[in-house]
């Protein structure tokens, strides 16, 4: 007795988290690419469902778009920490020197500063955005205000604010950056059902076609790649995801199912035409 192909491994992309979610359809979609990318044809319904599922995985991926996302944070946090210190050195500097009281310019000059920095109400408990926004407007004026910028000269205090108002204008630019890459809510979940779907879709004809079609052993290789990578996706999320800081989003009991895929939904049965049995590996 003839034994039948092998197929590929039923796997939810469902019950897997986000990044492994992208990262096992960006190796679907290069592995198939590439097994029809040699002169060797894929079947035409094969091949227009490829061209969905890559549409379907675009989307995905602009969606979670999540390594620039990280920079940016980063980025950020580490200057409003840097602009932080040299918030509380500025008005360090001020207070000494209205305690002090040795030199009357002196003493009027942080004086004046102080009053200037005050009428901001600059909070660091508030928004990033509002407070740096407010940073930006106070050392634009110590900038611009003559009286006032030859204050910040006479304590020494002109350098600090000049960095304070590119912290200020680099950490709003990288908050408005980062705020336009998120995706609207509800586009990561729409994005994945769309993929799942095309995932299933295009799975289901492949191993439909490895049946049916006058030459099945061409698609041997890549069902091989396809298997290889679904196994050492569950073993890699599964030893992950015992850990405390990995970001499990769902259970992974419900990984994948065992066997291979074995019903063909109404619209990808039969992909030329004539009745295939779809039985997986005895």
């Amino acid at each position: 007795m003839e034994s039948l192909p092998t197929l590929v491994n039923e796997f939810k992309l469902s019950a897997t988290t986000n990044a492994v979610c992208v990262a096992m359809c960006k190796f679907t979609l290069d592995q198939m690419q590439s097994a029809f990318g040699d002169g060797i044809p894929a079947p035409e319904r094969l091949a227009r469902q490829l061209k969905s599922f890559g549409e379907a995985y675009d989307t995905l991926n602009a969606a979670y778009a999540p390594q620039q996302k990280r920079k940016e944070t980063a980025e950020i946090a580490s200057l409003d920490q840097e602009g932080d210190q040299l918030i509380a050195a500025f008005k360090g500097l001020v207070s000494a020197t209205l305690r002090m009281g040795f030199d009357a310019k002196r003493v009027a000059a942080a004086q004046s500063l102080s009053e200037t920095w005050a009428k901001y109400r600059i909070d660091a408990s508030e928004n990033l955005i509002s407070e740096w926004s407010k940073v930006q407007q106070v050392t634009e004026e110590m900038a611009n205000d003559g009286a006032l910028k030859s204050d910040a000269q006479m304590l020494g205090l002109d350098a600090l604010l000049e960095r304070l108002a590119k912290i200020a204008d680099e950490i709003r630019r990288l908050m408005t950056e980062r705020n336009a890459s998120q995706p609207v809510v509800g586009a990561m979940k729409q994005a994945r059902e769309a993929v799942h779907a095309e995932y299933r879709t295009l799975i289901v004809l492949l191993n439909a076609y490895a049946i049916t079609d006058d030459e099945p052993q061409r698609f041997a290789k890549l069902i091989a790649a396809l298997n290889d990578n679904i196994d050492y996706t569950r073993r890699h999320a599964v030893s992950r995801a015992a850990k405390p800081n990995f970001d499990v989003e769902n259970d992974y009991s419900d990984f994948y199912d065992e066997g291979d895929i074995t019903e063909l939904p109404d619209e990808a049965a039969n992909p030329d035409g004539t009745d295939a049995d779809t039985g997986g590996n005895g």
